[in-house]
């Protein structure tokens, strides 16, 4: 099955999802994008990568405001200080105008 199938088949499948998430990225679709990495996220909250992810997926759409607000709700979520200092780092890359 095609990774698509899987997400479509199973749609809390985590992997196919964050997988379609990123494809979406490199192919520009950000909202798109956005869609996978909510859905990982309302499985597995913990996943760093997937917060990253969205709030690239909202910067790249010009929604600086919303990544903001993605990922200080993520620093609320995330238990390791290794991975809310990830967070810390790209909070402080976006530009909020």
């Amino acid at each position: 099955l095609s990774i698509r199938d899987v997400a479509e088949k199973f749609p809390e499948n985590i992997k196919a999802n964050f997988t379609l998430g990123v494809i979406s990225m490199q192919t520009g679709q950000y909202e798109k994008a956005q869609e996978r990495f909510l859905k990982v996220l309302k499985s597995d909250a913990q996943n760093l990568d997937a917060h990253l992810l969205l709030a690239r997926a909202k910067t790249s759409i010009g929604d600086s405001l919303g990544a903001i607000e993605s990922l200080e709700s993520a620093l609320e979520t995330l238990s390791s200080e290794e991975t809310k200092n990830a967070i810390r780092e790209e909070l402080a890359s976006i530009n909020p105008n």
